[in-house]
């Protein structure tokens, strides 16, 4: 049979081609050892203590230093705060010890802790208690549902968390003297807290809170959590109302008709919680998103205050509220005072950011159905208590001998 061979292959090829790379490779071995010669020649020799110096590791001489500065934090009680590649270094702001700090002016007295940094005394300077002192509207019986100016979150850790920490605040230990501010800030992991406080020579102050998770805004509702100091009976806790002015009609809500953690939607003018004779309530900045959380609670009240008795109690209601805004950052006046008509008049309500010309408070108080008559007879009344007597059961006297007199000719 016939052998086909490659035409690309002639006769001794393998040959030569091994001979001509067995030559190319000695070649290339010569000229690298003459090369290797030449640059040894070329070189000078290192100087014996630049060698030593060269030679020594930079890194390891720098590590101890860098070590040293978590020990030395931790060893002083604070904790370091960790750079990761990417992302911004975490940020602790924790207080050491809780601290008071007094704010106060003619006619309030209020008393804040960092913890939480809420209020745990609001007293009123012109109005007693039972016992003829100052009365004091937290309720002690009731600060287990919280303090004054705490914070309502929906995710009840968060809420525990950031109601119960040490805050930093911006003057500890000391008293405000109005005009003034009072900031306090929280940082611990991925949760942040500032909340700022504003005082001036009235009951209203102004509050503006911002709570953030792994850098989102949380909502985060600043809160009158239950009850008033001045409620010690069956009548006075039964008189509490939730109530709000959305368009300006006023809702008022009492306990059997208000769930606990039910959230309303704005606008608001105005929400809160009040009594027969006191109320705290809060003033949105911006109404249009203003978001009310209802709250309700109970607790047991000794059925003589005066000699608690655990085998004798009542049980009743407590009502609060917390108002802030959908979009996590709450900016609005808190009024925490007397349901005094003169004082209800002088304050209004937001219409929009910065624009306090929205309706007053006088709503505040209710005056039933004939309030159109009722209004008018009860700032008679006030008016002759400030001009004509001092008390207000010979002003009532006065009054109902007057309106006798004018319809005498009717009844005739």
């Amino acid at each position: 049979m016939a052998e086909y061979k490659n035409p690309q292959q002639e006769p001794g090829g393998d040959r030569r081609m091994l001979m001509v790379f067995a030559v190319t490779f000695a070649l290339i071995i010569i000229s690298q050892i003459f090369l290797f010669k030449d640059k040894s020649k070329q070189q000078p020799k290192p100087n014996p203590v630049e060698t030593s110096q060269s030679n020594a590791p930079a890194v390891p001489q720098a590590q101890p230093e860098a070590a040293s500065a978590p020990a030395e934090a931790v060893s002083k009680g604070h904790t370091p705060a960790i750079a990761h590649p990417g992302k911004p270094s975490a940020v602790t702001k924790v207080a050491s010890s809780e601290v008071e700090t007094v704010v106060e002016n003619e006619v309030v007295r209020i008393v804040f802790t960092n913890r939480g940094a809420q209020a745990k005394s609001w007293v009123l300077k012109k109005y007693k208690d039972d016992d003829g002192h100052p009365l004091d509207l937290v309720n002690p019986l009731a600060v287990k549902f919280g303090l004054p100016l705490s914070l309502y979150t929906y995710d009840e850790n968060l809420r525990n968390q950031i109601n119960s920490a040490l805050y930093l605040g911006s003057a500890p230990g000391s008293t405000i003297t109005v005009p003034g501010t009072l900031t306090y800030e929280y940082a611990q992991g991925d949760i942040t807290v500032r909340k700022t406080l504003q005082f001036a020579d009235s009951y209203v102050i102004s509050i503006e809170t911002v709570v953030t998770q792994n850098g989102q805004p949380v909502q985060a509702y600043p809160m009158w959590p239950a009850a008033f100091g001045d409620q010690s009976t069956g009548p006075s806790y039964a008189s509490a109302k939730v109530e709000y002015m959305a368009n300006d009609k006023v809702e008022r809500l009492a306990a059997k008709k208000v769930s606990s953690g039910n959230t309303l939607r704005g606008p608001f003018n105005w929400a809160g919680v009040q009594d027969q004779y006191f109320a705290a309530i809060f003033l949105p900045d911006n109404p249009d998103t203003a978001a009310l959380v209802t709250l309700h609670n109970s607790i047991s009240v000794p059925k003589d205050p005066k000699n608690p008795d655990p085998n004798s109690m009542n049980r009743y209601d407590v009502l609060g509220a917390a108002v802030g805004d959908v979009s996590g950052t709450a900016r609005e006046r808190l009024f925490v005072g007397p349901k005094a008509l003169p004082v209800l008049q002088a304050i209004r309500s937001n219409t929009a950011p910065g624009q306090m010309n929205g309706p007053d408070l006088r709503n505040v108080v209710d005056f039933g159905f004939f309030s159109l008559i009722a209004r008018p007879l009860f700032l008679w009344l006030l008016w002759t208590h400030q001009h004509m007597a001092s008390n207000w059961g010979v002003c009532i006297i006065i009054l109902t001998v007057i309106i006798n007199l004018v319809l005498l000719p009717l009844r005739i």
